[in-house]
């Protein structure tokens, strides 16, 4: 029984053999629950883990694995089919080499392994039915800071000591499917985050706007699931503020100058300033980005951003999965 009272199926589907560097459980987060100070989690790019649940014939929010840096090993325990989308790596199948934004089917006794990703940093494996979590606040995506979600529902990662179960009782799906190419996304080393500017904004002065928007930063290795913290010319004489809620890819100035883009597991305040707020599809591609990435931040207006968002809804719309051949 799961921590809101409800019977969890317990279907043995995988025996982790390696966990990899940090892989999660996630889902679609925990929503409208800021205002009690928890965070809202979920996957970092969550247009990766879209596309490997549909592939899979499930449901957006479908809980899956973010598997960061690679590094996992699965052994089959029953029939299903899985995808495997976001940062490239090499993904094998008995030792074989399989193709990643595709369906696969999997019998007992098989091998899964994820290796070290190309570039990018997040891979996510869906399963058909999903997987078995407890529900915590409405949702089993693990925050590991807030120990919250996951398959012990205290934030735990994943260990060599697990065993995942399936969520619905489902097979091996009937069909093999694989996403358009155009429809790949393309992790670079080098990024254009386009941005709402923020009430606070106007008041930074035109000097300080012009040297945030012309300079070029590049990602820490402090960066995180909380948040990507930048390195570049200090930005100063910019002031902190009351605490107010932050949102996804809120753009933090704190006193050292070095911008902070918050994600999923970020605070649900804070009294640093802020420039303005990352386009969420644009973070989706920061959450990808290696330390030493290079990052330019663009203005836009919320008109634009609008219109941005509309083409993204629509472009997902209208970019149906390609029938590879039926699984006999």
């Amino acid at each position: 029984m799961n921590s809101e009272g409800t019977h969890t199926p317990r279907l043995a589907l995988f025996d982790v053999i390696q966990p990899g560097r940090l892989t999660l459980v996630q889902d679609g987060g925990r929503e409208q629950h800021e205002a009690w100070g928890i965070t809202e989690s979920g996957p970092c790019d969550p247009y990766a883990a879209y596309w490997a649940n549909l592939l899979c014939g499930n449901s957006p929010d479908t809980p899956l694995l973010e598997c960061t840096l690679g590094g996992l090993v699965l052994k089959t325990l029953r029939q299903c089919s899985i995808a495997v989308a976001g940062a490239p790596l090499l993904l094998r199948l008995n030792g074989q080499i399989v193709p990643l934004w595709q369906t696969l089917c999997l019998q007992v006794g098989d091998i899964v392994s994820l290796g070290m990703p190309k570039n990018g940093l997040r891979t996510y494996l869906a399963v058909t039915g999903g997987l078995a979590a407890p529900q915590v606040f409405g949702s089993c995506a693990t925050s590991v800071r807030d120990k919250l979600g996951g398959l012990q529902a205290n934030g735990s990662p994943i260990t060599s000591a697990d065993r995942l179960f399936q969520a619905v009782d489902l097979s091996v799906l009937d069909t093999i499917y694989r996403i358009d190419k155009r429809a790949m996304p393309v992790y670079p080393d080098r990024l254009h985050l386009r941005f709402i500017c923020g009430y606070q904004w106007p008041h930074l002065g035109p000097l300080v706007q012009q040297a945030f928007c012309q300079q070029e930063y590049s990602v820490s290795p402090d960066s995180d699931r909380m948040g990507v913290r930048l390195k570049g010319t200090a930005i100063s004489g910019v002031q902190g503020i009351v605490s107010e809620g932050i949102t996804l890819g809120a753009i933090q100035l704190p006193p050292d100058g070095q911008p902070i883009v918050m994600l999923n597991d970020r605070q649900t305040i804070g009294g640093y300033a802020k420039l303005g707020s990352v386009l969420e599809q644009d973070c989706a591609l920061l959450a990808q980005a290696r330390p030493g990435c290079r990052i330019q931040f663009h203005p836009v207006s919320l008109s634009q951003a609008a219109e941005l968002r509309h083409h993204l809804a629509a472009f997902f719309q209208h970019t149906p999965l390609i029938e590879v051949s039926a699984h006999v």
